[in-house]
């Protein structure tokens, strides 16, 4: 706790999965909601920000939970600071940012708490790297599928070499070891390589341990037979699609951050605390990106992890967390998946802003589309403001369904008789009138099925705040397996306020 804050006091909050969030008149949002994920969708200017965001980080920060905060836009830890004033939780903030006060040693940091599961989570941490920076490059899978696996396969050689030898891993070190690499078989027999080369005074001293660790000969021996074998233009792509993305992290900001010593930790939002990663994308580009990809990871990693306090027989509930991406498609990743799967159970509450679902599917390299509807599947309450993606709108009205609607016609029918006739004598005249007239309306009820809500009433028919709309935001929700009270159907209509 002292690392964070100076008071004594632990923050209180709630873990009942029935405590009340938010209210929509008669219906309520609870943490049981919340735990099963949301996803907000709204174009720009829809108010999504300022709307159904503020309140649900308001409604979080006051039901006591801690969390991480992503930063795709400058302005967004200036919000959560500002929530968090709101909320009575300003001292909980803790800011990964430029002046580099906050730092976070990942390598270190996943050594010591994953390096049981070596080959799963520790690895998984270098994997983040190179598929973020895949995304963040705008590539496709393709060809750079087969990078990427190499570029994995010839991390796992590294990393048990350098932690056997040395006992620790650095990024420097893992990017000397790869640059030393041998080229060739010549390379492998060349005394001068043998006597100057990292990599080669590294498997050198492997070599002396591999009784007590036999792995050892199968990491030294790829370095000296396949990674040398390789013809040089793919061996350079391999190398090139690691080595380019940690390369950043060897000089300026990022090394201090990441690369340094550790005084902020992913457990720290375990107890209350709020941190925001303050390295926006927009100013930080693709190192913004990876950087809180490395950091969202890892605490994914430890949420999961985490065992609820107390005696086994009255266990105290976990302190509920959430993790907040507006602009999420600058912050999924593969893993995003498996983890909002069980995040119920890890009283991890996601949520993701993105303006449309065609940003979110260029984002993931795995998988495509088919990839990130499986993601978006997780998020079990759908907030959707106005909109005028085509795609998205058609999404939410196929995802709120077809109702059985009534059309009636009316048909009107006028029928006219004349007749006339009549018989002339000489001092009288005798005439009879015939005409009539008839009229009939007839109405006929048919039914029919169409969308609840069509597509295009999310292009007109949703408020987006500002003076002209008294500053309210419309949006409509949809929750899985609820009935709205207000609406006796699965969607409602909510309005939220940007003054409040």
């Amino acid at each position: 706790m002292g690392l964070f804050r100076k008071k004594s006091q632990p923050i209180p909050y709630h873990g009942d999965l029935k405590t009340p969030l938010l209210s929509f008149g008669r219906d309520v949002f609870r943490l049981d909601d919340a735990v099963r994920g949301v996803l907000v969708t709204g174009g720009t200017g829809s108010g999504k920000t300022s709307g159904s965001a503020r309140a649900l980080a308001m409604a979080y920060l006051k039901a006591g939970m801690g969390g991480v905060v992503m930063c795709a836009k400058s302005d967004e830890a200036e919000n959560w600071r500002a929530y968090a004033k709101a909320a009575g939780r300003e001292a909980d903030i803790i800011e990964i940012n430029e002046q580099a006060e906050r730092r976070f040693n990942f390598l270190d940091y996943a050594q010591a708490t994953l390096g049981q599961t070596f080959e799963g989570n520790l690895l998984s941490v270098i994997d983040t790297i190179t598929e973020a920076a895949t995304a963040s490059s705008g590539q496709g899978d393709g060809e750079n599928r087969f990078f990427r696996d190499n570029a994995r396969e010839m991390v796992s050689h590294v990393l048990p070499l350098l932690i056997a030898v040395y006992g620790r891993l650095t990024v420097r070190d893992i990017v000397a070891f790869i640059d030393s690499a041998p080229t060739s078989q010549a390379m492998v027999a060349d005394e001068t390589w043998q006597a100057e080369s990292f990599a080669a005074r590294t498997i050198a001293a492997a070599s002396l341990l591999m009784d007590s660790d036999p792995d050892l000969e199968i990491h030294g021996e790829y370095w000296l037979t396949r990674f040398a074998d390789w013809s040089d233009k793919t061996r350079s792509s391999v190398v090139s699609t690691f080595t380019s993305t940690v390369y950043p992290f060897l000089t300026g900001k990022l090394r201090d951050l990441f690369c340094t010593h550790t005084n902020v930790l992913p457990e720290m939002s375990h107890s209350g605390a709020i941190i925001l990663l303050n390295l926006p994308v927009k100013k930080f580009g693709a190192m913004g990106e990876v950087s809180q990809k490395i950091f969202k990871f890892l605490w994914q990693v430890a949420t999961e992890a985490r065992q609820p306090e107390g005696t086994k027989r009255r266990p105290k509930p976990l302190r509920p967390v959430f993790i907040f991406a507006d602009e999420c498609q600058f912050f999924t990743t593969e893993r995003d998946d498996e983890f909002f799967s069980t995040a119920r159970s890890a009283r991890a509450c996601g949520v993701y802003l993105t303006q449309d679902l065609p940003s979110f599917y260029s984002r993931l390299t795995k998988g495509g589309e088919h990839g990130a509807d499986a993601l978006i599947g997780k998020f079990q309450t759908r907030i959707m403001h106005g909109n005028v993606d085509k795609t998205t709108n058609a999404a939410a009205a196929e995802m709120i369904g077809q109702i059985t609607k009534q059309q009636a016609s009316q048909q009107q029918n006028i029928n006219r008789n004349l007749g006339e006739g009549g018989a002339y004598q000489p001092h009288d005249v005798a005439q009879s009138d015939n005409s009539g007239k008839g009229m009939g309306v007839s109405t006929t009820l048919s039914t029919y099925r169409d969308y609840a809500i069509p597509p295009d009433y999310f292009t007109n028919q949703l408020r987006n705040g500002t003076k002209a709309n008294r500053y309210k935001v419309d949006a409509i929700i949809v929750t899985a397996g609820r009935t709205w009270k207000h609406s006796r159907a699965n969607f409602i209509k909510a309005a939220f306020d940007q003054r409040l």
